[in-house]
């Protein structure tokens, strides 16, 4: 009622009183105003020695309460998907209004109503104007099926009479179960087998069938475990072979091709494995029959080297001797000694290229024909030290970890030539006469 009052112009509370009306002939009393609508306030003059220009004590002044305007609410953009767990539609809050509908669990792609309405119409209105409830769609999309884990795979069995299936691997999501077509198959062939899901459909999306392969096929062994190994071993005369290891299947024999060698040499064996179809699988493998012995032929047919091992030697290697020829420094003078050289280059070849020799061998080297009867020193050049060696007969037998460049050397009094004797004749002769006269010039002198 102040407000009312105090907003009039020309209002005098002292000759002056002020009611409130429905209507303007008086009726509808009002104590307060709190609602909107159209209203009356009566005015009435109190000093009766007063009244208005019109002749009036009284006057009925209209006014109107307007609605509150309340902001009306936006929508939620949040992309909802099913959870299983209840979710929420988010609207401002505001205590000008209700919202209902906006907590939802199941999935509904075309939407829950969400409905947002004015607690009260009658003093409370949209900012943009009117009443009307504000309507918003709540949609849940539907969720997929985590399958990450299962895993539906193509298989291979052999051929045992017995039905065979492909069955998903992993485990199924919780409310999934599948249902399989084309499994049971006993006979040999290919076979085409899907597996469908079903699972709870009002929440979440269709399952993707699956499809694999089943193929059963005749028996086939696992030889993963049976093993065809290369071999060497070292030639001692007698026949050599290799075989498979591991335990055979149950009705799968084995024929060997290439067995039995003697001689040094490498060979590829063959071990052909067969059952009651044929032949099912081939293994091969290499047998290397080591030498022990290798010699060195010179062109003449003379054996120069002969190098033996207990290690072995590869049988596709070459024993080869490069020689220098022999080389004699002969002394200045006859009482000087000549100086005699002889050089062995030996070594291993395999298709023409040198192969180290990682291994101990006794090495038998023919001595030069000149050094036969003299001793002699040894030199091994790639090691820089001299050789320990025995003599054999013609031969110098020493062992070695490798081979190398040899180098013999002697130094000697040389058988004197004819002319090499007259002149150390004519020496001592000369001497002689020398001596002879200072001894008779001394006893010239003492006469």
């Amino acid at each position: 009622r102040e407000g009312v009052t105090n907003a009039l112009v020309g209002y005098d509370p002292n000759t002056m009183t002020a009611a409130f009306y429905e209507n303007n002939d008086g009726t509808g009393d009002l104590t307060e105003v709190k609602n909107a609508g159209d209203y009356f306030l009566k005015v009435t003059l109190t000093d009766l020695s007063y009244q208005w220009e019109g002749g009036e004590t009284e006057v009925y002044l209209p006014f109107t309460v307007t609605k509150k305007a309340v902001p009306k609410p936006s929508g939620d953009d949040t992309p909802f998907v099913y959870t299983g767990a209840e979710q929420v539609y988010a609207v401002a809050d505001d205590p000008a209004y209700t919202v209902s509908g906006n907590r939802q669990t199941n999935a509904n792609e075309a939407g829950y109503k969400v409905t947002v309405s004015l607690n009260d119409k009658a003093n409370y209105e949209w900012s943009g104007g009117g009443t009307d409830d504000v309507i918003f769609l709540f949609k849940i999309q539907k969720a997929n099926y985590d399958m990450s884990d299962v895993r539906f795979t193509d298989q291979t069995v052999n051929f045992d009479g017995k039905e065979h299936s492909i069955f998903v691997e992993g485990d199924l999501p919780a409310g999934v179960s599948a249902i399989y077509q084309g499994n049971g198959q006993s006979s040999v062939g290919g076979y085409h087998v899907t597996v469908s899901f079903e699972g709870d459909a009002e929440n979440y999306n269709p399952i993707p069938s699956m499809h694999a392969l089943l193929t059963i096929r005749y028996a086939e062994f696992d030889f993963d475990k049976i093993t065809f190994e290369n071999a060497s071993v070292k030639y001692d005369g007698n026949a050599h072979s290799v075989y498979l290891k591991g335990e055979l299947p149950e009705g799968v024999e084995v024929v060997y091709e290439g067995n039995e060698q003697r001689d040094p040499g490498v060979y590829i064996v063959k071990a052909i494995l067969s059952d009651v179809r044929g032949v099912i699988l081939e293994k091969t493998a290499t047998l290397t029959v080591l030498r022990t012995h290798m010699e060195f032929v010179d062109p003449n047919g003379a054996v120069t080297v002969i190098v033996d091992s207990a290690d072995g030697f590869d049988p596709t290697w070459e024993l080869v001797c490069d020689t220098v020829p022999e080389s004699i420094a002969r002394a200045a003078w006859a009482w000087e000694k000549d100086s005699f050289t002889a050089n062995f280059t030996l070594k291993f070849e395999k298709d023409g290229v040198e192969v180290p020799f990682d291994g101990k061998m006794t090495v038998r080297l023919v001595i030069p024909q000149m050094l036969r009867d003299k001793a002699f020193s040894m030199q091994s050049m790639s090691r820089s030290a001299s050789v320990e060696y025995t003599r054999d007969g013609d031969y110098v037998v020493f062992e070695a970890d490798g081979l190398s460049a040899y180098v013999f050397t002697c130094e000697f009094i040389p058988y004197l030539s004819i002319l090499q004797i007259a002149s150390v004749i004519a020496l001592v002769s000369v001497a002689i006469m020398i001596a002879l006269a200072i001894v008779i010039k001394k006893n010239k002198r003492g006469e």
